[in-house]
C-alpha cells in the first residue's frame, strides 16, 4: 500500500450506486463510472499517462497489463457502454478473444458482461 486512494465508491442497499471513481496506484485518476439500477456506465477513462481517452462515455478504451506496455484489452464505448469490436490479449500479446458488441450486448456470444 502506498498511501494513495484506490477508489471512492457509493452504495445503496448493498449495491454500487451513482458516481464511483477509481485510481491508478500512482494516484492518477483511472475511471469515473456511474452505476444506475445495477448497470455500469463508463463516464470518463484516463490512461496511465493521464490522457483522457473516453470522455462523457464515448471513445477508445485500452487497458494494459500492470507495469508493462502489453495491451490487455481494447475496444470502444458509446454512451457509457461497450460497443463495437473488442479484442483481448494474453500477457504475450496473443489474441485470446474477440467479440462484437451493440449497446452493451454481445453479438457473437451470450456474454452480457465484459471484464476488463
Amino acid at each position: 500500500m502506498n498511501g494513495n486512494i484506490e477508489k471512492k465508491e457509493n452504495y445503496k442497499d448493498g449495491e454500487l450506486d451513482s458516481k464511483c471513481i477509481y485510481y491508478y496506484r500512482n494516484g492518477n485518476m483511472k475511471e469515473e463510472i456511474n452505476y444506475k439500477d445495477g448497470v455500469e456506465y463508463l463516464v470518463n477513462y484516463w490512461n496511465q499517462n493521464g490522457e483522457l481517452k473516453v470522455k462523457d462515455g464515448n471513445g477508445k478504451f485500452t487497458s494494459y497489463y500492470e507495469n508493462t506496455q502489453w495491451i490487455r484489452s481494447e475496444g470502444y464505448y458509446k454512451d457509457g457502454i461497450v460497443d463495437g469490436k473488442w479484442t483481448f490479449y494474453d500477457e504475450n500479446g496473443q489474441i485470446t478473444w474477440e467479440d462484437n458488441w451493440k449497446d452493451g450486448v454481445s453479438l457473437d456470444s451470450s456474454t452480457t458482461v465484459i471484464v476488463l
